[in-house]
């Protein structure tokens, strides 16, 4: 059960935007939501690049090449997972009403699953491209001692 205390959204925002209702949720709480989807967009990449520093100083030291998280194959479905995530959390704050929470968690739960299909197909990409390139160079090998 909810409280009937004014939420801190409620107390921040104007009282044009807070007592106005749409489908019994203010306007500011929709705004909120609106504007959550790019902020947790842009907040995941700012995530991954804060995480990509240590190794990019690391390969800068022993003077390697360096790929970003995001430029690799898994880079995008990882965003897409933290940016969900992020996003849940914002809606957690936003204190929504229970029933449009309990229906949204169960559509970012299906997208949440759907982004970690999208990793696993990936990596399972991957894993066969990295075989297929191994039997290519063992097959190679075995004609020439033939």
């Amino acid at each position: 059960m909810e409280s009937e205390a004014p939420t801190l959204v409620d107390r921040i925002l104007p009282a044009t935007l807070t007592n106005r209702r749409l489908f019994e949720m203010s306007e500011a709480k929709w705004l909120g939501w609106l504007f959550s989807i790019p902020i947790s967009w842009l907040l995941a990449w700012s995530a991954a690049i804060l995480f990509n520093v240590p190794a990019w100083i690391a390969s800068q030291l022993r003077k390697r090449p360096f790929t970003p998280v995001w430029k690799t194959y898994v880079g995008l479905p990882l965003q897409c997972i933290v940016a969900l995530l992020i996003h849940r959390l914002w809606v957690y704050f936003l204190a929504i009403p229970l029933l449009y929470r309990l229906y949204y968690a169960r559509f970012l739960a299906t997208l949440l699953v759907g982004c970690f299909l999208w990793l696993v197909s990936r990596i399972m990409d991957q894993a066969y491209e990295h075989v297929v390139n191994r039997m290519r160079a063992d097959k190679n090998g075995s004609v020439g001692l033939c």
